[in-house]
């Protein structure tokens, strides 16, 4: 089945809000609000992992076990043609047992950043993300979960 998919929309239709989860996370995940652009997790060949571009304010391969779980909030708005401003939060974990697929202890970041784009896709993604492990700059040439 994927991952839950849709947005939530303000006035001019430019703000754009909303969350997401992957499909790891099964039933609860589809009963929650999803984020516009969230892409599904890509399937490693070994494990699954969490940081660098689902939790942004960690490393890449920070966190690797069996199962994952990846919730995103995101804000963006209109800052001028072609350029959007954005806050979020994520909050992830990893675990050995499906079972332990839950909402406590998860690892958390938050940031904000600038997104230049053209009519379909993100050219470019500028961000700082803040996590208890420090300050991350992001430089990126897709959209999150890209």
């Amino acid at each position: 089945s994927g991952p839950a998919t849709g947005s939530a929309r303000s006035e001019g239709d430019r703000d754009v809000g909303g969350f997401a989860l992957p499909d790891e996370f099964g039933d609860l995940g589809r009963a929650i609000l999803p984020h516009q652009e969230h892409r599904p997790l890509r399937r490693k060949a070994l494990m699954p992992d969490v940081g660098g571009n689902d939790l942004r304010g960690y490393n890449s391969f920070r966190f690797r076990d069996r199962h994952s779980v990846v919730f995103t909030a995101e804000y963006r708005w209109y800052a001028q043609e072609n350029l959007d401003a954005a806050i979020f939060y994520d909050a992830g974990k990893v675990v050995a047992n499906r079972s332990d697929l839950n909402f406590k202890d998860l690892r958390g970041s938050v940031g904000g950043g600038l997104r230049l784009h053209g009519p379909r896709t993100t050219a470019v993604r500028v961000e700082l993300a803040h996590s208890r492990e420090g300050l991350r700059f992001i430089l990126s040439f897709s959209p999150v979960g890209g």
